[in-house]
Order: structure tokens, then sequence, then C-alpha cells
């Protein structure tokens, strides 16, 4: 599941390779293979030294795949072995890379970070517990992790609650390979354990699916009769939605009202301006750009 990319260098005479993982959270390979760098190197040199086909440069029985298959002629196992000697490890992280993802939305516009905004303010109003956000799962079986987008503690029979609010854009969970890589973690959580609610952006705007999965949270928390009570009286959910509305009509009636010029909203000691976009401070050199703009 790992990819890589190979950027030349202007000398044209070096490059760099970089191995990625291309999971939203990751799966959880590339630490373990940070971790054995040095028993994945030596297991690498055992495989090239001894090629069983003892070819000249490379061959099906070593570094031949389908994979690679249009720089077969370009693969040599002797100087894949330099290399390996040459950098055994052991590997040592230096930084992290923000994940940066794209936006997706429901029917009516609201943006992943909205919808999981919009979760949330249907669990206050259903007065049940807040939930810890990105909490990291590691599997007993050392086969990677998940990151759910919101998670409740369990008790000494169940190992708790995940809850995936899914965004179905193309590059996220819209896509079929990242939609069979979310349905293998989350059957694993299932085998330990773990119970499992999945909350799709085609959900956010449907009254009743959205009372069904309150419902199934509140049962977990606090037993059938309050997901009982939650389902017969839905006052909680018209609570929220006039909320949500309220604050959505408050901000447009502002903005409406704001004098314009054609640099943006007037300043004036009565009328501070308002803006469309959030104004934060200039971040450090190493981010700049990363998640705003100047």
């Amino acid at each position: 599941d790992l990819q890589l990319l190979a950027i030349g260098r202007p000398s044209g005479l070096e490059c760099d390779v970089l191995l990625y993982d291309p999971m939203p959270g990751g799966s959880g390979l590339l630490e373990q293979l940070r971790d054995s760098w040095e028993a994945v190197v030596e297991e690498a040199i055992l495989l090239l030294e001894g090629c069983v086909s003892a070819c000249e440069t490379a061959c099906i029985d070593c570094l031949h795949t389908y994979r690679n298959r249009f720089y077969h002629e370009y693969l040599n196992r002797h100087a894949a072995l330099t290399v390996l000697h040459e950098f055994k490890g052991p590997l040592e992280k230096q930084y992290d890379i923000p994940e940066v993802q794209p936006h997706t939305s429901t029917t009516t516009g609201r943006t992943a970070t909205k919808l999981e905004e919009w979760f949330r303010r249907l669990l206050k109003a259903a007065d049940l517990a807040d939930p810890e956000c990105q909490v990291d799962i590691r599997f007993r079986n050392g086969s990677g992790h998940t990151i759910p987008d919101f998670f409740y503690a369990g008790d000494d029979d169940d190992q708790g609650l995940c809850i995936y609010v899914d965004g179905m854009g193309d590059r996220i969970h819209g896509d079929p390979v990242q939609a069979r890589k979310d349905e293998f973690l989350r059957a694993q959580l299932l085998g330990e354990g773990y119970e499992v609610l999945v909350v799709p952006s085609t959900d956010q705007d449907d009254r009743n699916a959205m009372v069904r999965v309150i419902k199934r949270v509140a049962k977990f928390l606090h037993g059938k009769d309050a997901s009982r009570r939650l389902g017969e009286d839905l006052g909680w959910y018209d609570q929220a939605l006039v909320g949500e509305k309220a604050g959505e009509s408050t901000t447009e009636a502002t903005i409406a009202n704001q004098p314009m010029t054609e640099m943006g909203p007037v300043k004036s000691p009565d009328n501070p301006p308002l803006f469309p976009f959030e104004i934060i401070e200039s971040p450090p050199v190493s981010n700049r750009f990363v998640t705003c703009v100047p």
C-alpha cells in the first residue's frame, strides 16, 4: 500500500526518492518500516545476494515485479546491494508533514469540517457527552492503526465506539480504493471488540438518518431507554437545527449590512470590518502557505 515517487535533481546525476503512505490518517506501515528498518535491509540484502537465478543484472527472482515493469532495463541487483550496504540505518524521524485534505460537502454545501461541527451540535442538543477527537487506535496484531473522527471509550466489555464522519469526494471516501481500505480497517476494529459507526455525508441532511445515528450513540453511552427517549421526542434535533440556521442568518445579515467598497467592508469605529475569511497571524516560514494564502 506504500507508494514511491522519484524526483530528479537539476544535475541529472542524483534524485530524491520519496516513500509515502497515501492513506488518509496513515496505515501504520511507514512506522513499522522505520522501526524495523535494519531488519528489512538485511532481508533485502539476502534476497539480492542469493538470487536463485544468479542473474547478471536483475530478474523476476530478485527485483523484477509487474509494478516496476517499465524500468526493468535499468534495474541492477548489484547496484542495489551497494545502496543497501550504504544506508543500513537506523532511520530517525525529523519532523511531521501536516495532512492536507480536500474539502467535501453535503447536498446543502456543508464542508467536511462543517459536517463534524453539525454532528457535535446534534450530540450537544441531545445532551450527550462530548467525544474524544482523532484518537490513534493501534491494532493488537500489529497490522496498522486507524484514527476515527470521534471516539467514546468503552467499559470492560466494550473497547469503545469509533465514529467516522465521511465526506464522499472522489479523493477521499468516495474513491473505491479508499472505500476498500476503510472497510478493511473498520473490520479490524470490529474484530478487536470496538463498535463502529459511519456517518456518510449523504446522511448529514437526512433528519431520520441523523436521529438514528444519535440514538445509537445514546444507546452506547446510556442504554436503550435513553435511545428510545431521543426517538420519541425530537425537540433536541429541532433545537440544533434552529441554532445552526440562526448562526448562519446572523452572519449573513451582518455581512449584508456592511457598507462596502471595492476593497471590502468600510472600516469605522462603529462599523468594524467583517470579512468572509478568517484572519490569522503569519505562520513560521517552514509552514507558510501550507494552510493559508498571503
